[in-house]
């Protein structure tokens, strides 16, 4: 038998998290829903883990707490409601809008789709509103417009991108 820890260290606290997620990963396949693991804290007595649990938007985007935040803001920024799940390239790499930030001093939450990326990128305002509006990618088929999405017991199925 173990013995207890008697401190939570960051090896405990890995060893919690490696435990807690393919338990994250099945209660999202079972539901549908985008389940995910947010922040972490701990210290030498306890560890606290956030769990999100959203619905998927168009085009599969989860719709937390960011992709809420963009609906509520976009106009204020100068976007559209409906530029949340577009794709946009910037210099040589593709992006699709997951979210905003409002607070932030670049507010628009991006993920990398090519190459591809799991990590987030914030951008200004101003330039997804040009990518927008000026190089017309409201309105520009993306070739990244599809993504793949499993859903409960179906099978990995494919919903288009935002398209106006």
């Amino acid at each position: 038998m173990n013995t207890p820890p008697r401190e939570m260290t960051s090896l405990e606290v890995d060893k919690l998290l490696g435990k807690l997620q393919p338990l994250v990963e099945r209660l999202a396949a079972e539901t549908g829903l985008a389940v995910s693991i947010g922040k972490i804290s701990y210290t030498g007595n306890n560890a606290v883990f956030t769990i999100e649990a959203a619905v998927r938007g168009a085009g599969g985007i989860k719709m937390g707490r960011e992709a809420e935040a963009f609906l509520v803001n976009a106009m204020q920024f100068g976007l559209e409601v409906t530029d949340l799940g577009r794709d946009f390239q910037h210099f040589d790499k593709w992006y699709r809008i997951v979210g905003m930030k409002p607070r932030s001093k670049n507010p628009v939450v991006c993920q990398r789709i090519e190459p591809p990326s799991t990590s987030l990128m914030l951008f200004p305002a101003h330039v997804v509103r040009h990518y927008m509006e000026k190089e017309g990618f409201r309105t520009k088929p993306s070739p990244h417009a599809r993504i793949k999405v499993e859903i409960g017991d179906e099978p990995p199925g494919e919903l288009p991108a935002v398209t106006s």
